[in-house]
């Protein structure tokens, strides 16, 4: 599910000014954003290119980062959007969700941090995510870690995890 974003022009100067046509509702477009301070309490907005679109009571949405997109049999799949049904089993702290390349084609990889004295095997957790994703979105891998790699400041290090991904095909 996508993050909806307030369209009020004080908080979020570069993501609208990105939109320079008008967008159909529901469609979705890349945004290029370019880095803006905080105004006004709102978080802040860095540099890339996001996909992301305007939604029916005209509020900007994120679906996720377009480097981060993964093409899977000719389907895009947002990380966040997996991600997002992971982390609602009870047993996951955080997840991550990476693509892997694999014979001319990109499949879905899930990292997962259990929650402190939480069990969830791979199955279970693909069982899971079956019930609430399209075939095509599924992660062909769910890799139970005890920690996902992180920055000093908490940021879950996705290189890294591409690099594992790669490694355990």
């Amino acid at each position: 599910m996508a993050d909806s974003i307030s369209p009020r022009s004080e908080d979020l100067p570069a993501l609208q000014r990105a939109l320079t046509s008008p967008l159909p509702s529901g469609q979705l477009a890349w945004l290029k954003l370019s880095p803006t301070p905080p105004v006004g309490g709102a978080v802040g907005v860095g540099c890339g290119t996001v996909v992301g679109g305007v939604d029916d009571d005209g509020a900007l949405f994120i679906v996720g980062r377009l480097r981060e997109l993964i093409i899977c049999s000719g389907f895009n799949v947002y990380p966040a959007e997996i991600e997002g049904v992971l982390n609602a089993h009870p047993a996951v702290m955080h997840s991550a969700v990476v693509g892997r390349v694999a014979a001319d084609n990109e499949e879905v990889v899930a990292f997962v941090e259990l929650a402190p004295n939480q069990h969830a095997t791979p199955d279970e957790l693909a069982q899971f995510a079956a019930t609430r994703l399209s075939p095509y979105k599924r992660p062909a891998e769910i890799v139970v870690l005890p920690a996902l790699p992180a920055s000093a400041t908490g940021k879950i290090l996705k290189i890294r995890l591409r690099e594992l991904a790669q490694r355990v095909a």
